[in-house]
C-alpha cells in the first residue's frame, strides 16, 4: 500500500513539473526582446529615427522609355562630358538620378547605380560602381559616354554618391548656381551657353548666360567686329574651379560696332602661363537698329 501511494505522489509531481515547463512565460520582457527583431510603430509607419537608414526601392528605366521631359533632361546632361557628373531631377512623385563617367576614348567602361539608402537627415546615399577595362582587354576603339539613370519614389532629398569599383573617376562634378540645365545653344567641351542663341539680333544691351567648368576659376568674353578687329575684351567672371557653375553678364555694345552689322561674341577660358585661349565658344550676332 505504501508503495502504491509513493508511486502516485511521484507521478503527480512529475505532471505538475511538466505543465510549468511547457507553459508560456509572461515575465522577463527585456530578455525576450533581445532574442527577436523589434518592429515598432514608427518603423512600420516609415519614419526613420536618428542614426537609422532605409534601402529605397529603385527603378531602372531604359532611356527610350523615360517620360519625355526626363528624356530631354538626360540628353542635356550627356553634353556635360568633360568629367564625371551627377545630377538629379524631380518629376511626378519620383527623383531621377543621373550619373556619368564623362567621355572615354574606348569601350569597356561602365557606370552602374547599385542601390540607394535614405538617411534620417533626408540624404540619399547612392552606391555607384565605376568599371574600366583591364589593361590588356580587347575593347572597341570608339569614343563612349558611359552613364546610368535610375529613379526612386521619393522627392525632396539631396544625393551623395558613394563610388566603388576598379575605376577612380576623380571628382564627380555637379551644378552650382542653377537647379537644372536649360537648352544649350552653343558649346565647347567646358563652356555651355544658354543665351544668346546663334544668329539672333541683339540690342545695345544684351545678356549672356551659361555654365562653365573652369579649373582656372575665371572665364572671359570678347567682341570681334565685322573687320575681325577686337572691339572689347573683359568678363573675368569668377567661378568655382571644381564644378559646373552658372554665369550671366549683361553686355553693352561699344559704339564702334555699328547698327545692322554683324559681330562675333567669343566666350573662353584663358591659360596665363601660355597666353592661350581655351575652349572658346563663338556666336555670330547682329546689332539691330534702335
Amino acid at each position: 500500500m505504501r508503495t502504491i501511494y509513493f508511486f502516485l505522489l511521484t507521478t503527480f509531481l512529475c505532471v505538475i513539473a511538466m505543465f510549468y515547463s511547457c507553459a508560456p512565460r509572461t515575465g522577463d520582457p527585456d530578455e525576450r526582446a533581445d532574442k527577436q527583431p523589434i518592429r515598432g510603430e514608427q518603423e512600420d509607419a516609415g519614419i526613420l529615427l536618428p542614426g537609422q537608414e532605409q534601402t529605397i526601392d529603385m527603378i531602372r528605366i531604359e532611356q527610350r522609355n523615360l517620360p519625355d521631359p526626363v528624356k530631354a533632361w538626360v540628353n542635356r546632361n550627356m553634353q556635360l562630358y568633360a568629367t564625371a557628373f551627377v545630377h538629379t531631377k524631380e518629376y511626378g512623385d519620383s527623383t531621377y538620378i543621373f550619373v556619368s563617367m564623362g567621355e572615354r576614348r574606348t569601350g569597356g567602361y561602365e557606370v552602374r547605380i547599385l542601390d540607394v539608402r535614405l538617411r534620417d537627415d533626408d540624404l540619399a546615399e547612392v552606391r555607384v560602381r565605376f568599371t574600366r577595362p583591364a589593361f590588356d582587354a580587347m575593347v572597341p576603339q570608339v569614343i563612349t559616354y558611359p552613364a546610368d539613370v535610375a529613379a526612386i519614389p521619393v522627392t525632396g532629398v539631396s544625393v551623395k554618391i558613394l563610388p566603388e569599383g576598379n575605376h577612380r573617376p576623380g571628382r564627380i562634378t555637379k551644378l552650382q548656381g542653377i537647379d537644372s540645365l536649360r537648352e544649350i545653344v552653343a558649346s565647347s567641351q567646358t563652356i555651355k551657353l544658354f543665351e544668346p542663341g546663334p544668329g539672333p539680333v541683339v540690342g545695345e544691351l544684351f545678356l549672356i548666360s551659361g555654365i562653365a567648368l573652369a579649373p582656372e576659376g575665371l572665364i572671359y568674353y570678347k567682341l570681334i567686329g565685322h573687320d575681325d578687329e577686337v572691339r572689347e575684351i573683359g568678363g573675368e567672371l569668377a567661378l568655382s574651379p571644381l564644378d559646373w557653375v552658372y554665369f550671366e553678364k549683361e553686355i553693352t555694345l561699344p559704339e564702334d560696332i555699328p547698327e545692322n552689322t554683324a559681330f562675333v561674341l567669343v566666350i573662353f577660358r584663358f591659360h596665363e602661363a601660355t597666353g592661350r585661349e581655351i575652349d572658346p565658344v563663338n556666336i555670330k550676332l547682329t546689332r539691330r537698329s534702335e
